[in-house]
């Protein structure tokens, strides 16, 4: 399972929720879902965030193996 880290990175960079919405192209509500893992952002969005966060994808998620 991947456990956003989104809001982590976000808090890390200092930007403010807005600003990075705005910069992205998206709504501030898009960015909330990516942050809460309600839905996740398209591979070149990803890249695009990290960039603007100057941090790496691996930094945006986390994988937990679910146990059986």
């Amino acid at each position: 399972m991947l456990v956003s880290k989104i809001g982590e990175c976000i808090k890390r960079s200092g930007y403010r929720r807005d600003y990075i919405a705005k910069e992205m192209g998206i709504q501030k509500q898009q960015l909330s879902n990516w942050c809460t893992g309600r839905s996740k952002p398209r591979t070149e969005d990803l890249f695009k965030l990290a960039a603007l966060l100057n941090c790496k994808t691996d930094d945006m998620y986390e994988f937990i193996k679910e146990e059986k």
